[in-house]
């Protein structure tokens, strides 16, 4: 099968529902809201993943956006989505493919703590007037989670 249209294991699934779980809380706990953005990669695990993690953050399915560009993308095309938002958005999510967010969290946060896993969430800030300003070591990583299996 191809790897575009391969589908979220069961165990991915599962993984991502309690990450996602999880996330809500972080959100919570942090005042972020929930995202009022959502991107996501258009291959097919990744669309599943997407759909499970907007269902826990209460996201309109209808408002998810799925360039051709977020599968296996480079961390500067991942940069790009983040500097084409509007002003007045605070919080977007974004669901890809590594190495690219992997390699964006370091870029970003100077780093992070292991390479970030399938089911995988960083939630960072970023204290800049507008996206165009997110720049390299400018962001705060506030929390980091890779599953546990």
């Amino acid at each position: 099968m191809d790897d575009f249209d391969r589908p979220l294991s069961p165990r991915g699934r599962k993984e991502t529902a309690e990450a996602a779980a999880w996330a809500a809380e972080r959100f919570l706990h942090h005042h972020v809201g929930n995202p009022g953005a959502f991107y996501t990669s258009p291959a097919l695990r990744t669309r599943e993943t997407a759909g499970i993690a907007a269902a826990a953050w209460r996201f309109d399915l209808k408002n998810l956006r799925h360039p051709g560009s977020l599968y296996l993308p480079a961390p500067e095309e991942l940069l790009e989505i983040l500097w084409q938002q509007p002003e007045d958005l605070s919080f977007l999510a974004l669901c890809s493919h590594n190495p690219g967010l992997t390699l964006l969290g370091s870029w970003l946060f100077g780093g992070i703590p292991d390479g970030l896993a399938p089911a995988g969430i960083m939630l960072g800030r970023f204290d800049v007037g507008t996206w165009p300003e997110v720049q390299k070591n400018r962001g705060t990583l506030l929390e980091f989670r890779n599953p546990s299996s």
